[in-house]
């Protein structure tokens, strides 16, 4: 009921917009679907558009994420988490989200869900997330998609005495400008957005 509402409204949205062409950036599966369908041109920037009739750019983590991973492990890290947002989990991981995992099985890490945990995507979810992993048998490592979720999670931490990088290693899957402000730096990916861009423009 709730996905047939969003693409009412996506429809409404849609028809009320006079455009060309039109870029989607990170969409869910059921949106790219919902736009492959439309009779006009449409580029997927990021998103689960894999396999769909539609033009796409999207950024290979590939390299980033196998060095970050080796990196954790070169540190003697095992118990390494991936916090990612709906469109990473569900209704199976992406392919981002498969490549971290069999990152970690290359160095005989066994994976399950504490690697890439289910929250809901709210402050209250990310709170009870972390309560949850850091209750028993906590991360000794996190990589972070969202800037947004990296900052609240080291709130969270520093609420309990865990300094980073002194007793975790954090690293976030994007860049932010507040990352800059911290001692030391957070450390993140860069991404190639000129490239995203120009890709786009062409």
């Amino acid at each position: 009921m709730r996905q047939l509402s969003s693409q009412l409204q996506l429809a409404r949205f849609f028809r009320a917009t006079k455009a060309d062409a039109w870029i989607v950036y990170s969409a869910t599966r059921e949106v790219l679907e919902w736009f492959a369908r439309q009779k006009i041109p449409v580029l997927a920037l990021g998103g689960r558009s894999l396999g769909l009739p539609i033009a796409s750019v999207h950024t290979d983590v590939g390299r980033a994420m196998a060095g970050a991973v080796k990196a954790m492990v070169m540190l003697g890290h095992r118990r390494i988490v991936l916090i990612a947002g709906r469109l990473w989990r569900d209704p199976q991981p992406n392919l981002s989200a498969l490549l971290f995992l069999d990152c970690l099985k290359r160095h005989r890490i066994r994976v399950s869900n504490f690697n890439i945990p289910e929250w809901e995507e709210t402050p209250a979810g990310l709170k009870r997330m972390l309560e949850s992993l850091f209750s028993a048998t906590p991360p000794t490592a996190l990589i972070i998609v969202e800037p947004s979720a990296c900052v609240a999670a080291l709130i969270f931490l520093a609420g309990r005495g865990i300094v980073v990088p002194r007793d975790l290693s954090l690293v976030s899957l994007l860049p932010d400008p507040v990352f800059s402000l911290f001692r030391p730096e957070i450390a993140h990916f860069d991404w190639p957005i000129p490239a995203l861009v120009d890709s786009t423009a062409r």
